[in-house]
């Protein structure tokens, strides 16, 4: 907001107008101190506030110059979508509000000349547009402020839908890359358990199948009836052995 009102400041000196920059000046001052005071006290809520104020109290001092038929009607109606955008929307429809009542309250005191201290120019617009000039810009004013105030609530209110749809996608999609990270190390560790079990069955299986091959082997070259029965013997036992082996395989394949 700061440059604009440094432009309006530079513009009012070449266009006579010097009267209204210590009301513009003092609310630039008053945005700085928002700025300071966000800073220092981390509050950025009362800074906020503090900004939309200052522009608000600098709008309306020079409302009091001008009259509601002069500019600075105009900036009173940036005022609520400013507030929206900087605040939020319950921000926003409060300030609509304040603005909405400061014009009326305007228009009454104009209008039955409570307030008569206006600019040269303002007087000679509202003698150009009639008895009725302030009914007009009040009510036409207060007509645009509403368009303004309600676009910039359905633009922020489709924003921020926008946003908590894309939070759940994001979440949604976090969700899914965690269950298939634990769906990829689940199957890492079947995959290796499935390694060892193999590597061990190859192993235990081996043993007793080695034991049967190498003393049917012996057994072939054995000339004694003792050596023939103690190869018998391990024969026997090492068949045994890797049935009972296949058979636990088998259990384990069918569970």
């Amino acid at each position: 907001l700061i440059p604009f009102p440094i432009i309006l400041m530079v513009s009012n000196l070449f266009y006579e107008a010097k009267e209204d920059n210590l009301a513009i000046g003092t609310g630039v001052i008053f945005v700085l101190i928002s700025l300071y005071v966000q800073a220092l006290w981390n509050s950025p809520r009362l800074a906020e506030h503090t900004t939309i104020f200052a522009y608000w109290s600098t709008v309306t001092l020079l409302m009091s110059q001008h009259g509601i038929i002069g500019t600075p009607m105009l900036w009173m109606l940036a005022i609520p979508p400013i507030a929206i955008l900087i605040s939020g929307r319950r921000a926003g429809i409060f300030w609509g509000l304040v603005c909405l009542a400061t014009i009326f309250t305007y228009y009454a005191l104009f209008n039955f000349d409570i307030i008569t201290n206006v600019s040269p120019t303002a007087r000679a617009a509202a003698l150009e547009y009639g008895d009725r000039a302030f009914e007009i810009f009040a009510f036409e004013g207060a007509l645009i402020l509403s368009i303004l105030t309600g676009s910039t609530l359905v633009f922020r209110t489709a924003q921020i839908r926008a946003e908590q749809k894309l939070q759940d996608t994001v979440h949604s999609l976090k969700n899914e890359v965690h269950t298939r990270s634990l769906a990829e190390e689940e199957a890492r560790l079947s995959e290796h358990d499935k390694s060892a079990f193999l590597a061990a069955m190859s192993h235990e299986l081996r043993t007793p199948l080695n034991g049967v091959i190498g003393a049917s082997r012996l057994l072939d070259d054995a000339k004694t009836e003792s050596e023939k029965k103690e190869y018998t013997d391990v024969i026997v036992q090492s068949s045994e052995t890797l049935l009972e082996l296949i058979n636990n395989v088998m259990d384990l394949s069918s569970l």
